[in-house]
């Protein structure tokens, strides 16, 4: 089989369980969910066919080591790509509601102040806290948000990051 192919349809497969169990019951921490589902499963599914092929248990391995090193790495890495995309797509997107709205509004045009009414801002922030406290980067003690350790190691991740690519810092 080759090898684009089987990372393909495993991907499918993966994406498939994905949207099922976000369709089922979404889980309350996204980001160790979509890890579980695009990099420990592959990986265990990996393993278990590397085990069990040098084990004589397959009768006839469908894919060499070297290929099925191949496909693991490629998956996990679209993998990867797919769970650094997802907060994008489930996200409130203020750019993509914007053009929504001037698509509805065409051909006549859409003003400065129908976008701007376009948005309850407090929500808008009370969405992104909700996201952090979910994926367990903040907790609220009383009326004040704290930063977690997972937080504080996503935080010096991202500062490195943008330091690397000369992006600098323009926050909070």
């Amino acid at each position: 089989m080759n090898i684009l192919f089987t990372v393909f349809l495993s991907f499918l497969i993966l994406l498939g369980t994905h949207i099922l169990i976000w369709r089922t019951k979404r889980p309350l921490q996204d980001a160790a969910a979509l890890f579980i589902i695009f990099v420990f499963i592959p990986t265990l599914v990996a393993s278990l066919y590397s085990l069990f092929s040098f084990m004589g248990i397959l009768p006839e391995a469908w894919f060499s080591i070297k290929e099925l090193f191949s496909i693991w790495l490629l998956l996990v890495a679209v993998g990867c790509a797919y769970i650094q995309f997802y907060p994008a797509a489930q996200a409130v997107s203020p750019s993509l509601e914007m053009m929504l709205l001037i698509q509805k509004n065409s051909p006549t045009s859409t003003g400065v102040e129908q976008i701007q009414t376009l948005f309850d801002h407090k929500k808008l922030v009370m969405n992104r806290v909700q996201d952090l406290l979910n994926s367990g980067m903040a907790l609220k003690k009383k009326d004040k948000f704290m930063i977690t350790s997972s937080g504080k190691r996503l935080i010096r991740f991202f500062l490195f990051y943008r330091r690397l690519l000369g992006l600098g810092y323009h926050g909070g």
